[in-house]
């Protein structure tokens, strides 16, 4: 019982150290992607990205501002990143 804890509590940390390291230049390249211009990061969250639009197997949420296809102006775009999923964007 001892050592399963202690591989949860080496994962857990593995993982946040992880989710740590992912740097926003992601989140820029997959709306760009995606025809979005003028991107600019505006918040950064880690290991609960769940409770900012994520789903919950996502480690880092990002959100940002951008210009979409149509010229327009789009203000809160989250941008999710997964252990082992890729990335989402979510408006």
């Amino acid at each position: 019982m001892r050592l399963w804890t202690l591989i949860i509590i080496a994962a857990l940390l593995g993982m946040g150290a992880y989710a740590y390291t992912i740097d926003e230049s992601i989140a820029i390249e997959t709306l760009t992607k995606q025809g979005f211009t003028e991107v600019e990061v505006t918040r950064k969250v880690a290991m609960v990205a769940g409770f900012f639009g994520c789903g919950e197997d996502d480690l880092v949420a990002f959100r940002a501002n951008a210009t979409n296809v149509n010229d327009e102006r789009v203000n809160d775009i989250i941008v999710c990143v997964g252990f082992f999923k890729g990335t989402t964007i979510r408006y």
